[in-house]
């Protein structure tokens, strides 16, 4: 019959001190024997590893005992679990008492053992990846390139999806205004992706994102009605476009407001705004080209 999970835990515990003390034991019969005659110093520095690997250990599982007693997330941790825990923090301790000269503990231990000897590091050589070998290989001369016609830019497909129902208003609003169908499409696309429910955490409101003073201004009755929406917020762009006379101060102004513009007498020092206005004319030009 199988021991119950509890006594298997004492047991684990008592052998880990049996451990220490075997452990303790040993350095001590190593080091009355070095002050007697000469000891080996691949046998000093293999005792002094073991013994730091042995305190490592020790301290993880008293470091994990105090994080576990603390918390109730690790409180159904089955014993199997626990035993790979130990096995692992076991590794750990041998794998850091073992490269190059430990923690410091193993180069004491060994002093105390030879008289002041330097404990020997270990070096660990990394086998050298295909990768690395093939970046040190001399580069073959590049090949003559050949000439290739520049790549043609177009706006997402999936954004063309979404703005292709409205294209009919867009077209009437931007004759009615004179304002150009592909200003007001970048409009859209920078303000809500073509989403006629978006809605910002300022409040602002459907395709081309309007305030709701704005859009009451406007006589827009509901921002989230498309059509509504792109004749009020073209009808506002229009007003910006006479008002400052260029699209770039136009564009910051329906980001940032009039007000903000001439304060300024230009693109307001906005983040936000200086990369508004750079990324709808980046759409706009992609609009412009490819419609």
């Amino acid at each position: 019959m199988d021991a119950p999970i509890g006594t298997l835990g004492t047991e684990h515990a008592r052998s880990a001190a049996v451990e220490h003390q075997l452990g303790s034991a040993k350095l001590d019969r190593i080091a009355a024997q070095a002050s007697s005659a000469s000891i080996d110093p691949a046998q000093a520095a293999s005792v002094a590893r073991g013994f730091e690997a042995l305190f490592i250990n020790e301290l993880y599982k008293t470091m994990r005992q105090a994080m576990l007693d603390s918390s109730q997330d690790d409180a159904d941790l089955s014993f199997g679990a626990d035993i790979l825990q130990t096995i692992g923090g076991m590794e750990l301790a041998e794998q850091l008492a073992r490269s190059g000269k430990g923690i410091g503990i193993a180069q004491m231990v060994y002093r105390y053992l030879t008289g002041n000897d330097d404990l020997p590091a270990i070096t660990v050589q990394l086998p050298i990846s295909p990768q690395s070998e093939a970046k040190n290989a001399p580069s073959p001369s590049p090949a003559p390139q050949q000439k290739q016609s520049a790549p043609t830019s177009a706006p997402p497909v999936r954004l063309m999806e979404r703005l292709a129902p409205f294209d009919s208003t867009i077209e009437r609003a931007a004759t009615a205004h004179e304002v150009p169908p592909w200003l007001i499409k970048a409009v859209i696309a920078a303000e809500s992706a073509g989403d006629p429910t978006a809605t910002s955490r300022a409040g602002a409101k459907g395709l081309m994102q309007l305030m709701e003073g704005t859009a009451r201004d406007l006589g827009v009755e509901d921002a989230f009605d498309p059509e509504q929406n792109i004749w009020g917020g073209t009808r506002y762009l229009r007003m910006m476009l006479d008002r400052f006379g260029s699209i770039p101060l136009a564009l910051a102004a329906y980001n940032a407001g009039p007000g903000a513009v001439e304060r300024y007498g230009g693109i307001p020092p906005y983040n936000e705004t200086q990369n508004y206005v750079r990324r709808v004319q980046r759409y706009a030009e992609l609009f412009r080209t490819n419609t």
